[in-house]
């Protein structure tokens, strides 16, 4: 089975994430929706789907929605700064930060300060 897995950020409040299985087709996708509330408080809607499994229960697939959002909301929480700082020398960046490092300056471009230092 060869199984991959694709992140997009589609707008700085939604996110989608797919797991594919090249082989069958078979696809999980999640789509990640964040309601800011307040500078401290943020509501996130999640839609799951499947195009296979159907005969599985959804507790199965809503145990894995579980993980997958357990796993960043420990990422999240402890995360410091709380703020994330748009100004790319406020702290030292590896290559790895790429992504990061684009998603700030697009969130920049667009003038978002909720959330931002």
């Amino acid at each position: 089975m060869i199984t991959y897995n694709v992140l997009a950020i589609l707008r700085p409040t939604v996110a989608r994430l797919k797991k594919i299985d090249h082989e069958t087709g078979d696809t999980f996708s999640m789509l990640f929706a964040a309601l800011p509330v307040d500078e401290r408080r943020t509501d996130v809607y999640i839609l799951v789907s499947r195009n296979y499994a159907f005969e599985l229960p959804d507790s199965h697939f809503q145990e894995f929605q579980e993980l997958i959002v357990n796993q960043d909301k420990a990422i999240v929480e402890s995360q410091k700064p709380e703020e994330l700082p748009l100004d790319l020398q406020a702290e030292l960046h590896l290559k790895a930060d790429r992504l990061s490092i684009a998603y700030r300056k697009w969130l920049k471009e667009l003038g978002v300060s909720f959330g931002t230092a």
